[in-house]
């Protein structure tokens, strides 16, 4: 964990496992980048060496001029092949965060237009499940708040056809507790 003063992010790791997994997918990236560009120096510069020993007639160079090559090459082989597998591995793994916003997105809408029957559920593999278990538990306690008023309301009916005014302010303030739970302002 990082803390800050003041103001701002305390918790560097919030969804850990996943954090984690793509830490490591970028460190193996960036292990295979320089793997790749110092086996790419070393073949170049082998090769460059060889040649230049291997001529029938030869000047002794200085590292660099037999290295350029190598190292030019090796850096714009190895960082095209780092950028590809940068970009493959944040398209699929952006996949597993987008897909689930979108459904949260969409699933919000719905709950916000009143439909309490709402059970969200993602793909295997996706990220996210504690906030899918967490809507799924706030729909389900609206669902309950919502029939609890209901049943209040129903209380409130039955009394006033009684006509007993004491049973009818009765549920009339179970029926008013029902409703405050609700913050609106």
């Amino acid at each position: 964990m990082a803390k800050r003063g003041g103001r701002g992010r305390r918790t560097l790791f919030i969804e850990k496992t996943f954090q984690i997994k793509f830490l490591l997918k970028v460190l193996c990236v960036i292990a295979v980048g320089m793997a790749v560009t110092g086996s790419f120096i070393y073949l170049f510069g082998n090769y460059q060496i060889n040649r230049m020993y291997s001529a029938a007639h030869f000047d002794l160079k200085e590292s660099w001029e037999v290295y350029r090559t190598a190292v030019l090459w090796a850096s714009f082989v190895s960082m095209t092949l780092v950028a590809g597998l940068a970009v493959m591995f944040t398209l699929y793994d952006s996949h597993k965060i987008g897909g689930p916003l979108y459904r949260f997105s969409k699933n919000m809408e719905q709950i916000g237009s009143g439909d309490l029957t709402l059970h969200t559920s993602l793909r295997d593999g996706d990220e996210l499940k504690p906030f899918v278990d967490s809507m799924n538990k706030m729909t389900l306690g609206l669902r309950e708040k919502i029939d609890a008023i209901s049943e209040a309301r129903s209380q409130v009916g039955r009394a006033s056809q009684s006509g007993n005014a004491a049973e009818l302010s009765s549920a009339l303030n179970a029926l008013e507790e029902k409703i405050s739970v609700f913050k609106v302002v």
